[in-house]
């Protein structure tokens, strides 16, 4: 059966902003039109509610999906990163004045080199050196991400930036602006792969370039009042109520020879740094911060006993008519998972619905498959396919009975007993509330596995 496909949008407002940020891994930067689309379609189709007005993106990461939202609903945005805020509060709700903020970055980049002695050269430091013959590995092992020239500049900008802001020469909002800035300019001339967990052996032909300034593309001009948080998910749960709950957490996989896990602080904490101005004490050849080392939380542990009670919770907390999780059939939950995670947390199942849509695997994946590392799934040679998984939360008084009655319960009373007794493979051929997307034509296909939706299409 095919879906109807004419979307209705909620535009109110138009916008030339083009939304650049950093690097991210598992970004949904081209799976935008695929989420848009699929809650769209769940909300007109499935439980066809169209008073949704709030959208509350709660893993923001780098700022894409809240980005993407931000003229169609009043968007509430939470992370642990505050790089993260950093971004949302600058694309979301700035009132800078640009023409001041331009101003300020031609100043930046026109630091003279004597300024450096203004600054401790934490950065440089810590992260920089000369290019040596080509080699980025410095004599007592670590490697650095930028070249000297580089590390310099961003100790001067960092500085300078910190002192304007405590002489009250410019406000938050000027802050946040220049600090993007700051990190989409670190970005192009990184010695890395997208992210901080290590860096390249060699030099990298873009870390050669001078680090250079530019001026966000960031709105004033805002059509809804965008709220951000920067804390742990379950401290801002208790803050947010909203139509739309959305949940990108990390994925976690299915690669039976991966057990370890996926600290996004660990792989990300230079964006920190940098937003932040902190001196951390740092450790390993990357130079990370010690905070990053130890203790991980179960969200992103590879462990299912671990990752889904916590899903759980997520669902139960939240202050929200749907629910949503993006998702693949290569990471660590199945379907059958998800399913079992949406009737425990206490939805109305009736609309549990698994948008899919066929996706290219990411820079980590291709980059072990090229360096001959060996992925062992038990789906590792079928198509990797992105999930939008959503449904519509019971009622407060209907979930308080369900567990009174000890509904949701009677056949698996733990997740560790639902882990040992599911037998569940990564498929999404054939459930009966999966729903395919084909990017080629826009249109959403149920009840056909992938091979027919080929025919069809």
């Amino acid at each position: 059966m095919k879906h109807n496909t004419k979307i209705k949008t909620k535009i109110q407002c138009e916008t030339t902003s083009k939304h650049k940020t950093i690097p991210y891994m598992g970004s949904k930067r081209t799976l935008l039109n695929f989420i848009d689309l699929s809650l769209h379609d769940f909300l007109e189709n499935v439980v066809k509610d169209n008073t949704c007005n709030s959208f509350f993106d709660a893993f923001s990461g780098s700022g894409q999906v809240a980005n993407h939202f931000k003229n169609t609903f009043k968007v509430i945005t939470n992370d642990k990163q505050s790089f993260t805020k950093v971004i949302n509060d600058t694309y979301l709700c700035s009132n800078a004045n640009k023409n001041k903020v331009s101003d300020l970055i031609q100043t930046l980049n026109s630091i003279p080199e004597f300024y450096f002695d203004e600054t401790d050269g934490w950065f440089t430091k810590n992260y920089a050196k000369d290019f040596d013959g080509g080699s980025a590995v410095d004599k007592d092992g670590t490697r650095k991400v930028w070249l000297t020239k580089n590390g310099k500049r961003i100790d001067n900008i960092r500085t300078l930036i910190e002192s304007w802001f405590n002489q009250e020469k410019i406000n938050t909002d000027e802050k946040n602006v220049l600090l993007l800035s700051l990190m989409l300019a670190v970005s192009k001339v990184s010695n890395d792969v997208g992210h901080h967990n290590g860096y390249l052996k060699s030099w990298d032909k873009k870390s050669c370039d001078d680090l250079v300034l530019v001026l966000p593309a960031f709105d004033t001009n805002h059509c809804f009042e965008h709220e951000n948080y920067c804390g742990d998910i379950f401290d801002t749960l208790e803050k947010v109520q909203s139509d739309i709950t959305y949940f990108d957490p990390p994925y976690g996989t299915n690669n039976e020879k991966v057990s370890c896990s996926v600290r996004h602080t660990s792989f990300y904490h230079l964006w920190n740094t940098i937003a932040e101005n902190s001196r951390p004490d740092v450790f390993g050849k990357a130079s990370k911060p010690l905070s990053t080392k130890g203790y991980t939380e179960p969200l992103e542990k590879n462990n299912k006993e671990a990752v889904m009670p916590k899903f759980i919770r997520l669902i139960e907390e939240s202050k929200t008519k749907y629910v949503c999780f993006s998702y693949s059939n290569k990471s660590l939950l199945t379907a059958d998972d998800f399913e079992e995670v949406y009737r425990l947390a206490g939805c109305d199942m009736s609309t549990f619905r698994i948008y899919h849509t066929s996706h290219k695997s990411n820079n980590q994946t291709k980059l072990a498959l090229k360096n001959g590392d060996f992925i062992h799934r038990k789906n590792h040679d079928e198509e990797l396919f992105e999930f939008f998984i959503i449904a519509k939360k019971k009622p407060v008084h209907r979930r308080i009975s369900d567990k009174k009655a000890g509904k949701g319960l009677e056949k698996l009373s733990t997740i560790g007993t639902w882990v040992k007794a599911n037998t569940s493979n990564y498929s999404i051929a054939g459930k009966n509330y999966a729903i395919e997307f084909d990017k080629k034509t826009s249109a959403f296909f149920k009840g056909r596995d992938h091979e027919e939706l080929k025919q069809v299409a």
